[in-house]
């Protein structure tokens, strides 16, 4: 049963009254036919980070469109530079990213991240950790995967017998099990 465009309307606001770390006063939502609209300010990138997946978290969202401004109290603006720094020191210290394999832009707090990874947990990981930087007021991920899986891989994957699943390694990596023996 589809939702009326009112029902999902409650239910996305419900959803952003639910999420502790979003601070729904100046959020403005309306739906039409599951597109979500929103407008209005937020105090940080990470707010309005989180309320996007609060939203998208909700059945019946098909389309999310608008604009939700960062803006950013005293407190948190920073230079672009320091913005840059920081954001390099925590793509360093992450360990599923190869060094050097994340370049970062920074204008106006906004950033953008670029460079080329194998797989997607590791483009949405890099932009989950700058999302919370102080002073970041958007981000764009350039970042592109060197290899999709295709499905016919995915396909043979799982059609593997367990056994042979369990052992097979990526990049030269043993599963934990075979390392220690």
């Amino acid at each position: 049963m589809k939702k009326t465009d009112a029902r999902l309307r409650r239910d996305v606001l419900a959803e952003l009254a639910w999420e502790p770390s979003v601070d729904a006063t100046f959020i403005g939502i309306d739906a039409r036919a599951g597109v979500i609209s929103w407008s209005g300010r937020v105090a940080t990138y990470t707010e309005k980070w989180r309320a996007r997946h609060a939203i998208e978290r909700v059945a019946g969202v098909a389309a999310l469109v608008g604009e939700l401004a960062v803006e950013l109290g005293e407190e948190n603006v920073r230079v672009d530079a320091d913005i840059a720094r920081s954001a390099q020191n925590v793509i360093e210290w992450i360990t599923y990213l190869p060094v050097g394999s994340v370049y970062v832009e920074v204008e106006n707090g906004w950033v953008t991240l670029a460079g080329q990874l194998a797989w997607p947990f590791q483009k949405q990981g890099a932009e989950q950790c700058i999302a919370s930087l102080m002073g970041v007021t958007g981000i764009s991920n350039e970042i592109r995967l060197a290899v999709e899986a295709s499905a016919i891989t995915i396909s043979a994957h799982l059609d593997a017998p367990p056994e042979r699943r369990v052992h097979t390694t990526h990049a030269g990596f043993a599963p934990r099990s075979e390392a220690l023996m």
